[in-house]
């Protein structure tokens, strides 16, 4: 799996821990890095991923980026660091 895919697959993730369906989460995953950051931001993502998700092929380090939206996920700070979705927001 090119590392990508690998990053787009854990923003559905992401996507999905903030509560949006699998179908949306995919859609979410599939759009452009900006596209993604705004939907992530209107489902309530907190300041880490949304700055994950804006280093994201800026920063040279795809994999480092892989690797912290992987421990994101794992330590749940989408439980605990989550915004009030913004209206209109999928849900």
């Amino acid at each position: 799996m090119k590392l990508d895919d690998a990053i787009r697959a854990e923003v559905a993730r992401a996507a999905a821990g903030l509560g949006a369906n699998r179908a949306d989460a995919e859609r979410i995953s599939s759009g452009s890095r900006s596209e993604i950051h705004r939907a992530l931001s209107g489902l309530g993502a907190d300041r880490l991923l949304l700055a994950l998700v804006a280093t994201w092929r800026d920063s040279g380090d795809e994999l480092g980026v892989l690797n912290s939206l992987r421990e994101w996920i794992a330590n749940g700070d989408f439980k605990y660091f989550r915004h009030p979705p913004r209206d209109g927001a999928t849900k």
